[in-house]
């Protein structure tokens, strides 16, 4: 979890410790940003306790440590034993735990032989944790030691990592520096692209684009809480052990992340073994995650190292979908490549390779945030492809063909398209859809009194005012034929498709324009309004005809009316 330092530290050497007067003590120096504790060096050794029972004295007169290992037991707990001086510093320093520890507890000894401890940890809330200079680290502060002192740390953990280290104030104030600049200008970016998800849904109501902001949420909220953010930010006094709230982001995550790619690049119809794949290692990585979070034997850094899975994986389906026709795939196959770069660097050192290379850490420690970020803007850019894809088509074009020449709406044969459309969605999704038939009333008087330029003034007049109120991109607005429009509302209930009639009955009104041929002295308008929620059998000529059944009523009614079908009407005083 740790954005390992340490621009201020490349002035050590990778792997050299600094020179002991004492064998096995760490000696700490102004001129040292950072030493790594592993294999057995620097002054660390180890010892297990299998029970979890031994006490700091029988720990302090063991013989049995050893060298410094990975912790692959469950239920044993650790002692690591690190001895070191700051005879030749001024500075403080910080102990720095890699292990995603559940409980980390420092045992520093008195002069009358007692110890202090200092409890932290995963578990421990993070406004409980001795030092909190580093979001959601495990850190301790060292006291300074003239002569060469000796602290132990008991770990109960379920993870193999091994880094530890002992950073200076200054490293650890520039580590802080560069996380927070890393992680603000990651969590900039994918805000930026989940927002413009959201647009994207919202124009054009196309559920892949929905999916796309899911996933670049459960993203966020990941990368949020790997980073300690959400724990220090939203709840320090909780004991929420990120690593377990992380697997559950992580399988969401992931899970959402294949589901949008399947409807994307479209693999069902691409490649059944590729998509069967996909759907194969989501449901085992989300079952994995459960596991995890329910403590049983699962590490949460095999869920990392499934990186080494999961990412070529997507790679190969954004390839497989690219040489079958899919040019918008090529994008997806790029940031996917970049980011399977730093993944795939991120599990080697989680499986110990390239480990204590301060530029190797370096790089892959940023570099995995740039990768995710990379690769989600290539995603972006992939929709953003397909969208211009689209509007280049030659349904983009029909759609243009199919538009009402006087009054720029759309036309019946278009109407009747997304008509269709909207039923099926509709019926998919068991969700709720409204139309209103709206018909000039008594026109064919007013072409008798003001002529057919005075109508069709007439006809834009009655488009420009319905326009006026209309609030939602999804719903559309029709010219049916003659002085007869249309407005489809998805996802609109009787309570709102009236509101929507009445609004526009009354802006139409607000601005009375005469009409000698009416009884009520200027132009008007009567709307039929109905709801349904489709079933499995049903056609759209069912809404259709309820909205013109309630039309009709609205004519018998004496026109200038809003009516719904079998339900409440409105008539002006």
């Amino acid at each position: 979890m740790r954005l390992v330092v340490l621009l201020l530290a490349l002035t050590a050497i990778p792997g050299h410790a600094p020179g002991h007067a004492h064998a096995g003590v760490v000696h700490l120096h102004d001129n040292k940003g950072a030493v790594y504790l592993s294999g057995g060096k620097g002054g660390a050794a180890m010892l297990e306790d299998p029970a979890g029972t031994m006490t700091i004295d029988q720990v302090a007169a063991s013989r049995d440590f050893g060298k410094m290992r990975t912790t692959p037991s469950f239920t044993s707990a650790y002692w690591i034993r690190i001895a070191y001086t700051t005879a030749n510093t001024t500075q403080p320093w910080y102990l720095f735990l890699g292990y995603k520890a559940d409980t980390a507890n420092l045992y520093l000894r008195n002069p009358d032989g007692t110890y202090t401890v200092e409890r932290s940890g995963l578990t421990v809330p993070y406004a409980d944790r001795p030092s909190k200079r580093l979001y959601g680290a495990i850190l301790f502060l060292l006291p300074q030691a003239a002569k060469p002192e000796t602290v132990y740390v008991r770990l109960t953990t379920r993870e193999p990592d091994l880094t530890i280290a002992i950073d200076s104030q200054s490293t650890v104030d520039g580590v802080r520096t560069i996380t927070f600049t890393v992680v603000v200008a990651l969590t900039a970016i994918i805000l930026s692209l989940l927002i413009s998800a959201i647009i994207y849904y919202a124009a054009s109501r196309d559920a892949i684009y929905l999916l796309f902001a899911v996933y670049i949420f459960l993203e966020l909220l990941y990368r949020a809480n790997d980073q300690g953010f959400l724990g220090t930010i939203f709840w320090p006094h909780a004991g929420i052990s990120s690593l377990r709230l992380g697997v559950l982001f992580d399988g969401a995550r992931i899970i959402a992340a294949t589901v949008f790619l399947r409807a994307f690049l479209n693999l069902h119809a691409v490649s059944r073994l590729v998509d069967y794949l996909n759907i194969i290692f989501a449901a085992t990585f989300g079952m994995l995650a459960i596991a995890c979070f329910a403590q049983l034997p699962v590490r949460a850094s095999l869920l990392s190292e499934l990186s080494l899975v999961y990412v070529p994986l997507w790679l190969v389906s954004a390839l497989v979908a690219w040489l079958r026709g899919q040019r918008q795939a090529l994008l997806i196959a790029v940031g996917w490549s970049l980011y399977m770069i730093f993944s795939v660097s991120f599990g080697l050192k989680e499986l110990g390779i390239g480990r204590g290379n301060l530029v190797v850490e370096l790089l892959i420690s940023h570099g995995r945030s740039l990768g995710v970020a990379l690769q989600t803007l290539f995603l972006s850019l992939a929709i953003s492809t397909d969208i211009r894809r689209l509007m280049r088509s030659e349904q983009y074009y029909s759609s243009l063909a199919s538009t009402d020449p006087l009054t720029g709406l759309s036309n019946r044969r278009t109407f009747e398209e997304q008509f269709q459309r909207e039923w099926s969605r509709a019926q998919r999704a068991g969700s709720i859809l409204s139309l209103l038939i709206v018909d000039v009333d008594f026109f064919k008087d007013y072409n008798e009194v003001y002529g057919h330029a005075g109508g069709d003034a007439a006809l834009r007049f009655v488009v420009e005012r319905a326009k006026s109120t209309m609030r939602r991109g999804g719903d559309l607005f029709s010219r049916y034929g003659g002085d007869e429009f249309v407005v489809l509302l998805p996802d609109s209930d009787e309570t709102h498709a009236m509101a929507a009639a009445t609004r526009i009955h009354d802006a139409i009104i607000e601005k009375p324009l005469p009409n000698t041929g009416s009884p009520h002295g200027m132009l008007t308008v009567s709307i039929g309004v109905a709801t349904l929620r489709p079933t499995e059998t049903g056609v759209p000529k069912e809404l259709f005809d309820l909205a013109d059944s309630a039309l009709y009523v609205a004519k018998a009614q004496g026109r200038n009316a809003c009516v719904a079908a079998g339900a409440s009407s409105f008539t002006p005083a």
